[in-house]
């Protein structure tokens, strides 16, 4: 089962903030918003389907999950 790595304190901040953010890029803030979802323990089989993230279906959610655990903050 795929799970956003344990995050440091510093991406929890960053990726909180991007994700409320009104004046990032929108994709950036939907990118944010699937890596803070899925760390809330939320696993990605059932985000898509349990979040108000519309249009996002669980292909693109493994994608970020996983770009986000190798790659950390830069790989949003």
């Amino acid at each position: 089962m795929l799970r956003v790595r344990k995050m440091t304190a510093e991406e929890q901040e960053t990726v909180q903030r991007l994700a409320n953010s009104r004046t990032e890029p929108a994709r950036k803030v939907e990118r944010a918003r699937i890596v803070w979802h899925a760390s809330q323990g939320l696993s990605v089989s059932v985000l898509p389907g349990r979040t108000k993230l519309l249009n996002i279906d669980k292909k693109t959610v493994r994608l970020w999950v996983k770009r986000f655990n190798a790659e950390g903050l830069e790989g949003l």
